[in-house]
Formats: C-alpha cells, sequence, structure tokens
C-alpha cells in the first residue's frame, strides 16, 4: 500500500513520539530506581562534603522519579512500532485523481455554457467526471472519459474530439464522506456537442440511466448557493480557462 501524508504531518508525528521509541524495556527504568536509590545511600555514608552529598542526592531523585515515571508509561501507556504506523496511517492523505469534462453546448446562442449532473452522493451539480490514476493527461485517459460518458450519460463522443485543458490541486471536505478532509488533483478536459436531440436543449431534462441534468453558464453556477459551497475550486478552475 502507498500512502500520502504531509512532511509537516510526519515530522510532528514523529517529533511528538520520539520518546516513545527506541529498545527501552520496563527493566530498563527498573534499573534506573535501583541505580538512584544505591547512588543516594552510597553518597550518604561517604565522607565527602555536605554539598556533594546534597547535590548527588537530587540527581539521585530525580533518577529515580524519572524511572517510576518509565515504569509507569511502560505498564498503563506502551507505544509500539504498530501503534506509530496505525497514527501515521490515520493521517494519511486521501488523494483523488479526478479527470472532469466540460461538455459545451455547441447550439447556444446566448453564450457558453455546460452540462452538469445531479451527484446525490454530495447534493449537488458536478461536471462529468472520471476517477483517474496518476499517469496523466493523454490518450488512456481521453478513451476512459469517453466510455464513462457512453456509460453515464449515453453520449457519444469520440475520444479524438476530447481536449485536454488544464490541471490544478485542490482540497475540500466531502459531504459524502463525514466531512473527511480530501485532496484532489483535477485534469479539466473539454468537448463540444452539437446536434442535441429536442430533450437535451432543454435547460433540464433526465438522461440516461435517469441522471438529472441541466446546462448552467458559469454565472449561473456562481450564483447557484449549493454549488458555489462545495465546488468553488471547480468554479474557479472554469472562470480562468473559459471566460
Amino acid at each position: 500500500m502507498i500512502i500520502h501524508i504531509d512532511d509537516k504531518d510526519l515530522s510532528n508525528i514523529l517529533l511528538r513520539r520520539s520518546g516513545d521509541l527506541g529498545d527501552f524495556k520496563a527493566w530498563d527504568a527498573v534499573g534506573l530506581v535501583l541505580g538512584g536509590f544505591v547512588d543516594s545511600i552510597s553518597i550518604f555514608f561517604s565522607d565527602v562534603s555536605g554539598y556533594i552529598k546534597g547535590a548527588v542526592g537530587v540527581i539521585g531523585l530525580v533518577l529515580i522519579l524519572r524511572g517510576l515515571f518509565l515504569i509507569y508509561k511502560s505498564v498503563f501507556h506502551p507505544y509500539s512500532v504498530d501503534d506509530l504506523n496505525r497514527e501515521i496511517l490515520q493521517a494519511k492523505r486521501i488523494e483523488i485523481n479526478s479527470s472532469l469534462i466540460a461538455l459545451v453546448d455547441g447550439n447556444y446562442e446566448f453564450g457558453t455554457r455546460f452540462l452538469l449532473y445531479h451527484d446525490d452522493g454530495w447534493d449537488c451539480d458536478f461536471l462529468p467526471n472520471h476517477r483517474g490514476d496518476a499517469i496523466g493527461a493523454g490518450e488512456y485517459e481521453r478513451q476512459a472519459l469517453s466510455a464513462s460518458l457512453y456509460r453515464g450519460f449515453g453520449i457519444t463522443i469520440n475520444p479524438s474530439d476530447i481536449s485536454f485543458v488544464t490541471e490544478c490541486d485542490s482540497n475540500k471536505r466531502s459531504t459524502e464522506h463525514d466531512g473527511e478532509l480530501r485532496y484532489y488533483h483535477y485534469r479539466l478536459y473539454t468537448a463540444v456537442l452539437s446536434n442535441l436531440s429536442p430533450n437535451w436543449r432543454e435547460s433540464s431534462f433526465i438522461s440516461h440511466n435517469n441522471r438529472r441534468c441541466r446546462w448552467m453558464t458559469i454565472d449561473e453556477m456562481s450564483s447557484d448557493r449549493r454549488i458555489s459551497e462545495i465546488n468553488s475550486d471547480v468554479i474557479a478552475l472554469l472562470k480562468n480557462n473559459f471566460s
């Protein structure tokens, strides 16, 4: 398994747990306590000055207290390499490669409008998309997008008619996953849909697989409260490349 974690998060975990790792055992703590006790007793019966006795006595007391603390910690709050591994896994980043496609209505006479569909998990309208991989933009991804559009919307489009636009990184909390923070790498593509059926020329309609779809301009997306709340990053991406 490959995990992704921010280097600052990893450094914080290792720094916080540095004192818990190593070859320390409970018996080492017992030895620390006994050593401090023996040193304190030995110096007490020696002929050295009172100042030295006091200093060594304080050091012995510190060793005893340190040993007792480590015994308590090793017994009641043990921490192993497996514990460290679990803590690192909990801090891992959820990274998603998402290929978005801005399908433009080639018959619209009053500007540029894009096809959106309603995602029930997010309760929001999205651009058609496909969960990608880390390979990057290319013919493979255009073919995957073409197949996804056919399966999801009944749209037949040649991969060669799909053009790569740009890519960017974003992060946001997923309402579909209980507010979990997720990191997205978007790759934006575009294609023009012409010769639309009468049903598809309506501002909103039901497509293949009973998907609720609608056409919206960038300004309309920006004015939609839900889309702006959930998908402001994608709106900004469209504005930077289609306005």
